[in-house]
């Protein structure tokens, strides 16, 4: 049990990095306003169930 909580958090973080590394670089190399895109793309597809 304790090491699936592990596996879980060590996921987890590992997740969250690519994604913020992935937003860090949309952010440099595109406008506002395709950032405003993206997210709003990426919103729609998680809630019809797509990732």
């Amino acid at each position: 049990m304790v090491a699936m909580v592990g596996l879980g958090v060590f996921l987890g973080a590992g997740g969250g990095a690519i994604d913020a590394g992935l937003n860090t670089y949309a952010a440099t190399q595109f406008s506002p306003r395709t950032m405003n895109w993206l997210h709003a793309c990426s919103v729609s597809a998680r809630r019809s169930g797509q990732r």
